[in-house]
Order: C-alpha cells, then structure tokens, then sequence
C-alpha cells in the first residue's frame, strides 16, 4: 500500500514540475519575460530538465534580467545531463566559441558528439566541421563525411552543402560528380543559395563535357604554338 501510495506522489510530483515548465513557456510567448523566468527557475529547481533548458537560454541572451553567460553554462549542463539534446549542443557552443566562458574545443566536440548522438542534427554538424577542419580534433574528412550525411538527413543545409563539396572536390573520399549534383540540389532546395549556384555551374559544365565528347576532335599543337594576342 506505501509503494502504490508512494509512486502516486511521484507522478503528481513530475507533474506538477512540468506544469511549472509549460506555465513558464506560456508566459514567455505572452512575452512576460520576467514571470516566466521565475516559473523556470521552480521548474530546474525541482530538477525539471526543460526548465533548466529554457532558464540557461534566457540567461545566456539576457531575457528577462542580466546576460549571464557562465549562468546558462550551468543551466544547460543540469539540461544536457538530463537528456535535453539540444542544451548539450548549446553548451557545446558556448565551449566551442569561447562565449562568456574559457575556450575549450575538446569539451566542445564531446557535447556536440553527445547531441549528435541523441538525434540532434546541428550537433552532427558542428562535429562534422570540426573534422572537415581538423578544429580541435585530428583532421578527418571521412568521419566528416558520415557527420555531414548525418546533418543533411536532418534537414541542415549546410550539412548537404558541405557535404557535396566533398563528393565535388575528392576531398579525403572518393570524387562523385553525380553525388555532388545530387546534394547540390538537395541543399538548394533547402534553401541554401550557394547551393543552388553549385548545382548549376555542375550542371552546366556537364552539357559543355558531353557537347565536348560528341562532335571535338583532339588537335595535337605544334611546340611553336602560342597564345592568340588579339
């Protein structure tokens, strides 16, 4: 009879803490900035994740009281160890850019692989630039490859972008021309300009090579031959 008794508390409990979370969302929209960061800060405090979450964002852009942004680095970890993804990639950021709080890269790339890891997109591509970059990490343009096809699923721009250029250059993976188109598109119509001007410079330049191939002879040059001046 306690454990049942017990376990009725507890779920009255985590719902009462949610409620807490979802109040203080509600009068952040209101744009009752003030009220809703107290709401918050009730909500971390009895260890509600989201709360936690929506308090370090607050603090770490300066709603509803002073920008903080060692604060929010608190905040978000208490989010991220509670499972909220996108809090391990905020923190990771702060990390990442050295924003309020000491530069630390190695930090950065284990919460950006932690988001990643948890279905969080722009997490796999932070972690993928790194690689591509070799930022922090050892230069590794295969394992950039998989973080980007990873972020490109997740419909992050840049991730199919990034991740086309490599098919397009050969660069650390083998050279894929078809692929890169394919990407090029797939990011362009995302939304990604430079994406869709790289889809047409592949796409024009393959007419021009099949044109080439159809009706161009190779024509040996003379060793006196030189470049026209007029």
């Amino acid at each position: 009879m306690k454990k049942i008794l017990l376990s009725i508390v507890l779920f009255l409990s985590v719902d009462v803490f949610a409620d807490f979370a979802e109040k203080g969302f509600r009068e952040y929209k209101k744009g009752n900035k003030q009220k809703a960061k107290k709401l918050f800060e009730k909500s971390c405090k009895n260890k509600n994740p989201k709360g936690c979450y929506n308090l370090g964002y607050m603090y770490s852009v300066g709603e509803g009281g002073k920008l903080n942004k060692q604060k929010a680095k608190e905040l978000y970890k208490k989010a991220c160890d509670g499972k909220i993804t996108k809090s391990c990639y905020k923190l990771g950021l702060l990390y990442d850019n050295g924003d309020g709080i000491r530069q630390d890269k190695q930090k950065a790339k284990i919460l950006y692989k932690k988001a990643c890891d948890g279905g969080y997109a722009k997490g796999c591509y932070n972690l993928g630039f790194m690689y591509s970059n070799g930022e922090g990490v050892i230069q590794n343009k295969r394992k950039a490859k998989i973080l980007y096809e990873k972020a490109c699923d997740g419909k992050i721009t840049s991730g199919c972008y990034n991740l086309a250029i490599l098919y397009d250059n050969g660069d650390g993976i083998k050279q894929d021309k078809q692929k890169a188109k394919e990407l090029y598109a797939n990011a362009c119509d995302l939304g990604h300009v430079k994406a869709c001007t790289s889809y047409r410079i592949l796409n024009e330049r393959k007419i021009k090579d099949k044109v080439k191939s159809a009706d161009s002879i190779p024509i040996k040059l003379s060793k006196n031959f030189k470049k026209l001046k007029k």
